[in-house]
């Protein structure tokens, strides 16, 4: 499933200066949380989003799924832009938004992989017991990675020019976590700060 935003084209009264913008939210699967895991109840994990921003020549990805197949359509919709994507950024440190760091970046080797310096260092200190515990949940359906972003310098990223703001929220259903503000559209790309119709996760969020 995917969703579309996007700015006026430069026919239709926008800026000559500023490129057109859009936004595709992709909407992963409803994964089966399986039997053999006794301190997890059955049913199944919500649905993880990701968000191409392209403009004319480039795309920029928010976050990175994690079930293989989820990376792999995810891949398939970033090259059906025909932009280049220049960069990953990840908001936080959740395995449903960054595990597929390793395999998007093998198939788009020139693009660059970044989120907060604190985010990066949340994700080292937690990735192996991460690793072990969807492991556990997803089994041969969730990527295996050690891939790991890079830490951001300054708090904006660029499509063609034109600005994403990085904003950190502090607490959220974790901490440290991030948005990314797009001005062209008006639209908050909002990670896990914002869950829409689904039972928020509170684990993390005391």
């Amino acid at each position: 499933m995917t969703i579309d935003a996007h700015s006026p084209s430069a026919g239709s009264g926008s800026s000559p200066a500023a490129p057109p913008i859009r936004a595709t939210t992709y909407v992963g699967r409803w994964p089966r949380v399986p039997h053999d895991w006794p301190e997890m109840p059955t049913g199944t994990f919500s649905p993880t989003t990701a968000t191409i921003v392209s403009g004319p020549t480039e795309a920029v990805l928010i976050d990175a799924q994690y079930l293989k197949d989820d990376v792999r359509d995810l891949g398939d919709l970033i090259e059906r832009t025909g932009k280049t994507l220049t960069t990953i950024y990840i908001t936080h440190a959740h395995p449903d938004h960054y595990l597929g760091i390793g395999p998007l970046m093998e198939r788009f080797p020139e693009t660059k992989c970044v989120a907060l310096p604190q985010v990066v260092e949340a994700m080292k200190e937690n990735m192996e017991e991460h690793r072990q515990q969807w492991a556990m949940m997803f089994g041969d359906a969730c990527v295996v990675s050690d891939a790991l972003p890079d830490p951001i310098e300054g708090d904006t990223l660029y499509v063609d020019g034109s600005p994403l703001k990085i904003i950190e929220v502090k607490q959220a259903d974790i901490h440290p976590t991030s948005i990314v503000h797009i001005p062209a559209i008006d639209a908050v790309v909002a990670g896990d700060a914002v869950y829409n119709e689904i039972h928020p996760m509170l684990g993390l969020a005391t």
